[in-house]
């Protein structure tokens, strides 16, 4: 049965020691009753794991009539526990002798989507860099995070060469903002690293202080596509079940189907899963192939009990091996393609889609 405040799952909160000034971002990762596990809280300078029964103030982000921001109302709580898994974090329990209505429910401004593939070679970075510049094309601001972590390359498919990028920001060289760029088409990108082997699989620290950067950047944006690594890997695991949606790329090979069946059942096993939508990139023959997958995902639905979406197909174009090799996205070099066409649809889709936070729970 739902709880009160399971409406809190995945959103980003502000945390402050009782006492002290000094303001720390987080994520709510699972509620039970009036405990909240949270992500280590963390801001641009450094990372707290109070002790239990530390006292807290939480804040979530609230607005008054006239659309000002209001932040000063927190909510008194106390460190139950700490824990290292999945993510180094901590266990919170609120005081209910309080107004808890100052955690009432908003509406999400935010979407967080994370594209991603059973397998390497579906075309999923290009599919992000592409979908990215589509919804700000649509009015949307939009920042995109390349977290293929190690072998990060988004910034090549814009053409641009970032001087820091991911890495800086794990090793706290750099904050966020100070890795972000401005590339054409109005698109924020946080560019990933390439060639760290220490990306590849992130240690807990690590990816709590990524999830706080994450955290960092929802709060000035209103779609976050975080273009995630290839395959089954715990850091990717870890990843898509920190983010709203998950699109996963495929194409009709049969090895990329089964993989992102694999990778499909390993959400759908999570007591708390991400909407999942599917994406057919390279697709030659779409009513054919269209048919297909449709039928692979009712199949896949009735086996494991969690429904996965059709986002739709991206029909095959010459014109993607060209923006790649001339480091200038589809969307800028051949906006009037069939590709392009059905990116632009593809963002017109998910915009219209329900609601920003589409977590489903419950039996499976």
């Amino acid at each position: 049965m739902p709880g009160v405040f399971d409406y809190l799952v995945n959103t980003v909160v502000h945390v402050q020691v009782e006492g002290k000034s000094e303001r720390f971002t987080s994520r709510v990762i699972a509620v039970s009753g009036l405990e909240l596990t949270v992500t280590t809280p963390g801001n641009e300078r450094r990372h707290i794991w109070p002790r239990p029964g530390t006292a807290l103030l939480l804040f979530t982000r609230r607005y008054e009539p006239d659309g000002t921001e209001n932040l000063e109302d927190g909510v008194r709580c106390e460190v139950v526990r700490q824990i290292l898994k999945p993510t180094p974090g901590l266990v919170l329990c609120l005081d209910g002798n309080q107004p808890l209505v100052r955690l009432a429910p908003l509406e999400r401004a935010v979407r967080t989507i994370a594209v991603t593939s059973g397998k390497g070679g579906t075309g999923k970075s290009v599919l992000a860099v592409n979908l990215a510049l589509a919804l700000a094309s649509l009015g949307e601001r939009v920042t995109l995070v390349d977290c293929d972590l190690g072998t990060g390359n988004v910034a090549g498919l814009f053409g641009v060469q970032p001087e820091r990028n991911l890495t800086d920001l794990l090793e706290g060289r750099a904050s966020v903002d100070e890795i972000a760029l401005c590339v054409p088409g109005g698109v924020s990108l946080v560019p990933g690293g390439t060639g760290d082997p220490s990306l590849f699989n992130l240690s807990p620290w690590k990816f709590a202080h990524l999830l706080s950067a994450l955290a960092a950047v929802e709060e000035r944006t209103s779609f976050v596509v975080v273009d995630t690594s290839p395959g089954i890997s715990q850091s990717v695991a870890n990843l898509l079940l920190a983010c709203d949606e998950v699109i996963m790329v495929t194409t009709i090979e049969p090895p990329s189907v089964i993989d992102s069946y694999a990778l499909v059942k390993l959400i759908a096993a999570q007591e708390r899963r991400p909407r999942v939508w599917l994406v057919l990139n390279r697709a030659a023959q779409p009513e054919v192939e269209g048919r297909i997958v449709r039928q692979v995902v009712r199949t896949a639905s009735e086996l494991l009990g969690f429904e996965v979406q059709v986002l739709g197909l991206v029909r095959e174009d010459d014109g993607v091996h060209r923006s790649v090799v001339t480091g200038r996205p589809l969307l800028l070099d051949h906006p009037i393609g069939p590709a392009a066409q059905d990116i632009r649809e593809l963002a017109r889709r998910l915009i219209t889609s329900r609601g920003g936070k589409a977590w489903s729970s419950g039996t499976r």
